[in-house]
């Protein structure tokens, strides 16, 4: 309020599948494209998968969920093995 940061209460949650502190290997290379409501991060033999539009579907073996206040829980993105 007048230019000053409020606190507010979180209305939002995530929740990864993962286990926390995985290490992950170096990366040589990164690219990058959209497919229909999703885009595709591919890094070396990893590829993230970040929903556009909440609801879209997602075929990934680790997945990052969120939840609000008055929606989800709905799938936000993935990680797969190419």
């Amino acid at each position: 309020m007048d230019g000053c940061l409020q606190p507010r209460q979180a209305t939002a949650t995530v929740l990864g599948s993962g286990t926390a502190g995985t290490q992950v290997g170096g990366i040589d290379s990164v690219s990058c494209h959209e497919e229909g409501l999703t885009t595709l991060i591919r890094a070396d033999m990893l590829e993230l998968v970040v929903i556009r539009v909440v609801g879209a579907e997602v075929s990934a073996a680790q997945t990052l969920t969120g939840r609000w206040s008055r929606g989800g829980p709905a799938v936000l993105a993935g990680v797969r093995p190419i």
